[in-house]
């Protein structure tokens, strides 16, 4: 029980980073004079908000133990695949 709880509340903290993240550069793009040499699109990052939303409840799930820690940590490691895709299609 205390291993699941771990496992969940350390998925859960980095779901948090990834979206404390790419929060932070939503609102530097929309509300800043900053100049940015490169700039995500806006869906994008939504996107990946969404994505870490969706891996920060994959994470509470494991600390409900609802899920197995193996499980919630490949779906997570899959969701970051995908976001490393999405966001190397973007970028070239």
């Amino acid at each position: 029980m205390k291993s699941a709880y771990i496992h969940g509340t350390i998925q859960m903290l980095g779901s948090l980073f990834w979206i404390w993240h790419f929060g932070k550069l939503l609102y530097l793009y929309n509300c800043s004079n900053i100049l940015f040499f490169f700039t995500y699109p806006t869906w994008c990052l939504f996107l990946f908000i969404f994505l870490s939303i969706v891996s920060f409840t994959i994470g509470a799930l494991v600390c409900m133990q609802k899920l197995k820690s193996k499980h919630g940590y490949l779906l997570i490691l899959a969701i970051f695949i995908i976001g490393i895709a999405i966001n190397t299609l973007v970028t070239f």
